[in-house]
This record gives structure tokens, sequence and C-alpha cells, in this order.
């Protein structure tokens, strides 16, 4: 982590403007849940006892607040979280409180602990040493740097991830979506991308079966959907989470926020119901958690809600089921990781459980997600299945994850045709090993800079070859065929020399 926080202070990253297409399909990025910022407007709010009164327009999620005290943090999730109505049966903010999440912003889907904006400048913060809420951002600078797309043609689609997909709170975004989308074929005479992540996947697949019924309007538009660990028949995951808050996504940082607050936030999150595993998707009868002698399947799942005090989610979980697109969807999956398949608990939730465990990435079983596309393309649907070793919000970081996109959006490059800004260095220079961060055109203070061809250079981060820090990177370290971002896996190419106006006093 040490590494990472080097990056962020060493490596600030001009963004790359271009003004022509050059023949890219416009790319819509949508989120999962607790993927994008949160910004609210408070406006005669009715505080709980013990928590400030504050106004104005400012970021909720994820504010500074959240590592403050646990007061502090309860206030926040008071205002974070949508209130049910019993009466109506309603999720609703509260009173004076309006949350939102700004389409069409990139900046929403990045960086999610901070704003990054400074100038060109892109800065993210790392969160109780974690990296989890950078979330798009290597995926948007790798579009912008290795594959040159324009900054026009990156679409922002945030969502606000409390509400289910077939929430009406949701109306305006799938119109907005709809019309952008329009505007994107419009200008540029291609049929654009959905890159959807998680969550993301169901709120596409309501978008395109539910909210967009016309089969021309889709075979006009849409060139293909990337379906990165899709939840499209939910996780046992969330059973978990609801049960104990433990492991939410995006909540690694859980060792700053109190557990407890966790636990009740996921809870009130109607969007909780529609990532429960589906009927449609899993054996109904398999027991998925167990509490003694009580065994909870999909088929008394309501029994499950009503242990956890959640109740009022059982009539969204039952409208949550979606339908497969009528348009090319590419579905990537993450493998290789530990994916819970049931949870067993001795006595009470309140206890660890026990876990069996399948491959999978994490939270979504490779298989269930496989058997369900499966079952789709038997059906005639046009789905290609790739695996990746990922796990689930890192899936989408990797530099295998951008080359699957650019085959399918733009078309494999002859191997001559690469720019060598693909590839990775590390440099070894006298005492210390440097690691290539990502393309800069200049070189910035405290960084050392290689330059390959004309103007274009790598810059670096350095460290003591002492450091034990540098072994490690170096014994992980391989040749690879693109630029990876991903700093924990800077490849070994060759030494370069560095021009002496970059070199360190």
């Amino acid at each position: 982590m040490k590494f990472l926080a080097l990056l962020i202070l060493l490596g600030a990253i001009p963004l790359i403007y271009c003004s022509s297409n050059n023949g890219k399909p416009p790319v819509f990025l949508v989120n999962g849940i607790l993927g994008s910022k949160l910004y609210i407007e408070e406006n005669g709010v009715q505080y709980p006892s013990g928590c400030p009164a504050t106004a104005g327009y400012r970021r909720i999620w994820i504010s500074k607040n959240l590592g403050s005290s646990e007061e502090v943090q309860r206030c926040e999730f008071n205002l974070l979280s949508p209130v049910y109505n019993p009466s109506t049966g309603e999720f609703n903010d509260l009173p004076g409180a309006n949350l939102t999440s700004p389409f069409g912003d990139l900046n929403s889907l990045q960086c999610l602990a901070s704003d990054p904006w400074i100038g060109q400048l892109v800065l993210c913060s790392v969160i109780g040493g974690t990296t989890d809420t950078w979330y798009y951002y290597w995926f948007i600078r790798k579009l912008q740097t290795v594959l040159h797309y324009p900054v026009d043609d990156i679409i922002g689609a945030a969502y606000d991830w409390r509400y289910p997909p077939d929430s009406k709170k949701h109306n305006a975004y799938y119109q907005n979506l709809k019309e952008a989308i329009e505007k994107a074929y419009e200008r540029t005479k291609l049929k654009v991308i959905i890159v959807a992540h998680s969550m993301g996947n169901k709120m596409m697949s309501f978008f395109l079966s539910d909210r967009v019924t016309s089969p021309e309007w889709r075979k006009k538009y849409v060139n293909f959907t990337y379906n990165a660990a899709p939840a499209f028949g939910g996780s046992v995951s969330t059973m978990e989470e609801l049960a104990t808050g433990h492991d939410i996504v995006f909540m690694k940082f859980i060792t700053i926020i109190n557990g407890t607050l966790v636990r009740n936030f996921g809870r009130s999150l109607p969007a909780m119901a529609s990532l429960l595993p589906s009927p449609n998707v899993y054996d109904v009868k398999k027991p998925l958690v167990t509490v003694g002698d009580k065994a909870y399947t999909i088929e008394n799942m309501d029994e499950f809600l009503s242990l956890i005090n959640c109740s009022h989610l059982a009539p969204i979980r039952s409208g949550s089921e979606e339908s497969q697109p009528d348009v090319k969807m590419v579905v990537v999956l993450g493998t290789g990781q530990k994916t819970p398949a049931s949870f067993t608990y001795k006595s009470s939730v309140a206890e660890d459980p026990k876990r069996e465990d399948v491959d999978g990435d994490g939270r979504i079983q490779r298989k269930v997600m496989e058997d369900l596309c499966g079952k789709w393309k038997a059906k005639g649907a046009d789905i290609e299945v790739l695996t990746l070793k990922y796990e689930h919000s890192k899936l989408i970081e990797s530099a295998e994850f951008l080359r699957i996109f650019r085959d399918h959006a733009i078309g494999k490059l002859p191997e001559d045709e690469l720019d060598p800004l693909l590839r990775n260095y590390q440099v070894k220079r006298g005492r210390e090993i440097c690691f290539s961060a990502e393309p800069l055109p200049i070189c910035p203070e405290a960084a050392a800079e290689v330059v390959l061809k004309e103007t274009k250079s790598v810059p670096f981060v350095c460290f003591s070859k002492e450091d034990e820090l540098v072994v490690k990177l170096e014994n992980e370290t391989k040749a690879g065929r693109f630029f990876d971002l991903n700093p924990e896996k800077a490849a070994f190419i060759a030494g370069i020399d560095i021009p002496a106006r970059c070199k360190k006093n």
C-alpha cells in the first residue's frame, strides 16, 4: 500500500483530451451498488439528536465524515439511508434531503472518496489502506491513454444505487440515458457500447428490456453490452451482508467504520433486495443460510428476511427478476476466488459462520452465471462468455479487461502497430529501482522520466534497492503486451537511460 500511496503523491496524471473520434464507438459506463458518488442538498432536514445541522450541496458518498467519530458516522448514514414507509411500502430520502448521483459525469464513477479534479490533475484518496474506492479510475485512464479514446466519447452513466432497477426513482435516469445514447449515436454515427459492472448489469437489463421496448431502437443504437462481473442472478453473499454487515461491497475499509452502522445501512437499501439469490438462477431448495437447525432457501427467503429484521425488503425481492435484453452481450466473469455458496451459523447470525465456497469472483459464482448465460444462449441470445482470474471489484482494473474491450470495440491491432506506451517499464538506476505509473507528457517534480518516442514519456516512482517492497515487486513483475496501469503489477522490460533533466539531484 505504501507504493500505491507514493503513486498518488508522485504520479498525478493529466487527462488526455482529444477532439476527433477516430472511429471509436461511444462508451457508457454504468456502476454497481455503492459504485458512484452521491451528493446531498439539505434544506430543512430534521436532524437526529446529536447530529450537526449542515446546509448546501456536498458529497456524502464517500464523505470524509465516514472516517470521523462514530457519532459523526451515524449522522452521515442517517442522511444516506432511505426511509421506509410501511403504510405505502415506499422508500424515500429524509424530508429536506435530496440525494443525487450526477449523470454524464465521469468524476462520479472514480475516486469515490475524493473530488479529484484539480485543473487537469487526477488524484485519488486511499481510504483505510484500500484502493477499492478508485473504482472505474483505471479503466477510464486506460481508455484515454492506451486506446486514445476522446474524452467526449466516454460517458458516465451514474445512478442512485440505493434503489432497485424497477424503482420509479430511476424514471428520469432511464430517460436521460436513452437521450444520451441517441445523441452520442447522432454525433458519431456509431452504435454505443454499454460497460456495466455488478448491479449495473441488472439496471441495463431492465433498461433495455422494459424501458426500451422497441427492437428497432436497440438494433440502431446499441453495439453490444460489456457485462463485467454481472449480478444478474443475485448473490448468496448478499444474505450474509444483510445479516451481519460483513464484506458489503466497497466497504473493505470497515476497520474505520462502525460495523453495526454498516449493517443497518445495508438493511436500509432497497437495492439489496434485488441482489438476493434469484429463483430463476439458483436451486430453490438448496440451503443457502442455516441458523441452528433452521435452513433458509429461496423458497422461504421471506422467513430469513424476517429473522434479520428485513421484512420490508421482501416485496422488492419478488419484483427484481431480469430478462435478457435483445442485444449482443460480452460477459466477463471473475474466477479463481473463493466465493460463498452457503453460510452456516451455529445458533445465531451474530456469530461468525462457516462458509461453503465455490469458484467465482468472491461474490458471483462462476457456474451460476455460466448456466444462466447458457440458458439465454439456448433461446437464441447473442452472448459470449469469458473468464478472467480477478476479484469482483478488481476485474475492471485489469489490462486483460481492457484488451477484451479493445478486441470487440475496435478490433485487434497488429503487433507492430502497438504504441511503445502500451508496455510497462522498470528501470534500475544506481541504488534505486523505478516502476512505471502511466503515460505522461511532462516530467513531474520528484519523478523520473523515460523518453520513448518524440515527446512521449512515462513517469516513475523510485525506491531504494534495500526496500523490501522492491524485492516483492521485482519477483512479481512480468513482461506484458499492454501497459498495465495497476502499479502492483508493473512489468519488467529493460533498463533505459533517463534524461539528465529528469534525474533527481
